[in-house]
């Protein structure tokens, strides 16, 4: 318990499946469980008063925000209600083949769903105001993207949905 915290990669690319993190850790870095391709759970301690875990995945304690998604989590994966911020990374990587965001969510981080070469489907929430850079990019199979919002949205850069097939995918919007 005399480790505070987890630097920026400090796991990344490593063969971990399940990982605890004690109530000591009040730090994660960037990345520090990014690529971990056999991580399907991470478990926060209760007592941690910077982090919690449901279902494996990571939150800050008043689960405002998703810091961490495993890897290996597959399926189905709804954001929880009350969120309102996905952090850099977040899913990068990820096998889940569905993401239901919440209407809450006001914000998406940078890489956030790069690389979810499973991830066929992704509605845009009405409040949400801004995509980070490359936050869906390389998402090879997404074939449908809902954009549910009456103000553009502020892209940080053209690489948000770089690499997507635009032949097979299709971005409805609304009609006002």
């Amino acid at each position: 318990n005399t480790v505070t915290s987890l630097g920026d990669h400090a796991f990344s690319a490593s063969r971990l499946t399940t990982v605890s993190i004690p109530k000591s850790i009040n730090s994660i870095g960037n990345g520090a469980f990014l690529f971990c391709n056999l991580l399907n759970e991470i478990n926060v301690d209760p007592e941690n008063p910077s982090f919690c875990s449901t279902d494996g995945v990571v939150f800050d304690k008043a689960k405002t925000k998703l810091l961490i998604c495993p890897t290996a989590k597959s399926g189905s994966y709804a954001v929880p209600e009350g969120l309102i911020s996905i952090s850099d990374d977040s899913f990068n990587g990820s096998i889940l083949t569905d993401i239901t965001l919440n209407d809450k969510l006001a914000s998406i981080g940078n890489n956030a769903f790069a690389n979810c070469v499973n991830l066929r489907t992704i509605k845009i929430p009405e409040k949400l105001s801004s995509i980070g850079t490359s936050a869906f990019a390389n998402c090879l199979k997404l074939t449908s993207i809902s954009v549910n919002v009456a103000i553009p949205l502020n892209l940080k850069d053209q690489s948000t949905f770089n690499q997507i097939n635009k032949t097979n995918c299709i971005i409805y919007v609304p009609f006002r």
